[in-house]
């Protein structure tokens, strides 16, 4: 992975306040390639949580449903160009959906 992407996905962690999120199994800015920020389930499996790279070493997913993310959503998720599916689901995050999206 990138040193964008690290970037990227610290971000989210940090704007949504991952320190508190209700799972803290799933080595969010750890040491580990970011492909592995995830609980080990492959993310086509029920349970799936994290960032998912799908035998690529780019990311690919984002799965954070129900897992007490507050604060809001930023901007930096549009800069991973090969995102193909974002849960962040059953939240409580605020502010617009980055609009850069659409692109």
């Amino acid at each position: 992975s990138t040193v964008l992407e690290r970037y990227v996905v610290a971000v989210l962690y940090y704007s949504t306040d991952g320190p508190n999120w209700s799972r803290q199994d799933l080595d969010f800015v750890s040491d580990l390639p970011v492909c592995d920020w995830n609980n080990k389930i492959p993310s086509n499996h029920d349970g799936a949580v994290g960032v998912f790279c799908e035998n690529t070493s780019t990311i690919r997913g984002v799965g954070l449903y129900d897992l007490g993310l507050t604060g809001t959503i930023p901007w930096e998720l549009t800069l991973l160009d090969d995102l193909q599916g974002l849960n962040l689901g059953a939240n409580t995050l605020t502010g617009s959906f980055p609009t850069e999206f659409g692109d």
